[in-house]
């Protein structure tokens, strides 16, 4: 996206560091999977992220809420890798929103966000719907959207991490 406006000299910008030397991975998930177009909602424990492909949700379409908690000594500068997903996120810790990402690293700073203690992470991730439209054998304008190959290659879905922190690092 290009912005233009009349301000001639702001801030420069400062991209967020992919990695760090005091990193920790982030792990023990507890999934809620509610289905676009179903109409339900399962709930799962992944206390190693994996690709949705590879589980028993492997036709699924919807949102995925992925939550844990994490400590934190000294909330002055943390900053969060989400790693790799499939599909738009949304990333909110303690309640709050910290933004949306559709492609790119899913990095964030967590500064104003964290506090000092126990915080918690929600991650929001919108699937694709092709999966689940493969399965809908019986629809000709699903059929259509595929292509019309029921051979179609299954996708990947979700967040695979791997979900990493990094704290105290400018």
């Amino acid at each position: 996206m290009i912005v233009f406006n009349k301000e001639r000299r702001g801030e420069d910008w400062k991209p967020l560091p992919r990695s760090a030397s005091n990193m920790v991975t982030v792990g023990n998930w507890s999934l809620e999977l509610k289905h676009a177009r179903e109409n339900w909602t399962k709930k799962m424990e992944m206390p190693t992220l994996k690709d949705l492909k590879d589980t028993e949700f492997v036709n699924f379409m919807g949102e995925v809420v992925y939550r844990t908690k994490i400590q934190i000594a000294d909330p002055k500068r943390a900053i969060l890798n989400l790693g790799k997903i499939w599909g738009v996120n949304e990333l909110y810790v303690n309640g709050k929103a910290c933004g949306v990402k559709w492609f790119g690293n899913r990095i964030y700073d967590l500064s104003g966000f964290v506090n000092k203690g126990e915080n918690e992470i929600e991650v929001r991730v919108t699937t694709i719907m092709g999966n689940y439209v493969r399965t809908l054998k019986d629809n000709k304008m699903a059929q259509k959207f595929i292509g019309g190959r029921r051979e179609q290659p299954i996708q990947s879905m979700g967040m695979l991490g791997p979900v990493t922190l990094y704290l105290g690092e400018n």
